[in-house]
């Protein structure tokens, strides 16, 4: 369609379901969608090509709700049956994660997928920040007290839960340390450099324990945001691949080589919170 018509490129678009989504990033299937959405009121003589393909459908798309066709909707022929009245929502950047999962995963999508029914988003304000905090493990340890679990390990995120998440309302240092750390984890994952993203990902969690439970950390001499903050640069998005390469590097051998850091990642699971969380996950 869009060979035929470069103009349906507009309205077609890749999609993501809740499979789809892993921690820090996903596996895009594939798969797209024709956003014809009744909120958007689009003509679809404009889209001459996706106009021809949808007839090609006949009957089973008109919302009449006669046999063989959908449901009855006041919606045009070519529409969705829901309105999606929040698209503009999809067209942002926002952290996207499943309503069902084995375990808490949520991922940054600056890429601006249509989501199905079976994702939430977050939009807003401090996102990386956020996601930094909702992929922690004291995070996945107080979502398996408030929702409702599913099989042995398995967990329904409803965003109503979500919403009851206790989140640290963010100081302007650890913003930046938890916003650096996450571009360089979204680095790694999306390149495949695994052992840098889980070590990146374990020092993250050492940060948020911090957060919440910051007196704890400093008596056992593992509060090691001071540290992060005066030791490493953000990673430069105008560099060539090469060089965030070597940034991932510097930042992987520093934090594998720093004794503050590697004393925190061993001795704070002798903190009497840290071990409760992590013996429940």
């Amino acid at each position: 369609m869009i060979a035929k018509d470069s103009k349906s490129a507009e309205i077609i678009k890749p999609l993501l379901r809740g499979r789809d989504i892993k921690r820090y990033s996903y596996e895009w299937a594939g798969l797209w969608i024709i956003a014809t959405f009744p909120a958007k009121n689009i003509d679809i003589n404009e889209y001459p090509a996706i106009k021809e393909y949808l007839q090609s459908f006949g009957k089973r798309l008109e919302q009449s709700g006669e046999k063989g066709c959908r449901k009855k909707t006041g919606n045009k022929w070519f529409e969705t049956q829901d309105q999606i009245a929040y698209w503009k929502e999809f067209e942002k950047e926002k952290i996207v994660w499943a309503e069902t999962s084995q375990e808490l995963k949520f991922f940054y999508d600056n890429e601006y997928y249509i989501l199905d029914k079976t994702c939430f988003m977050i939009v807003g304000n401090n996102l990386k920040y956020i996601i930094s905090i909702v992929n922690s493990k004291i995070i996945g340890w107080y979502v398996r007290l408030i929702t409702s679990n599913l099989g042995k390990t398995g967990l329904s995120l409803p965003k109503d839960k979500i919403k009851l998440l206790p989140i640290p309302l963010p100081t302007p240092e650890a913003e930046q340390v938890l916003t650096i750390l996450v571009d360089f984890i979204l680095f790694a994952k999306e390149h495949n450099f695994e052992k840098e993203a889980q070590l990146i990902e374990s020092v993250i969690d050492i940060v948020v324990f911090g957060l919440y439970f910051e007196d704890k950390m400093k008596e056992a001499n593992c509060y090691i945001l001071p540290r992060l903050s005066k030791t490493f640069q953000p990673l430069k998005k105008n560099s060539s691949f090469a060089e965030k390469v070597k940034q991932l590097k510097t930042l992987y051998n520093f934090l594998l080589k720093d004794s503050k850091i590697q004393n925190s990642l061993i001795h704070s699971y002798l903190i009497d919170e840290v071990q409760l969380i992590n013996e429940h996950l």
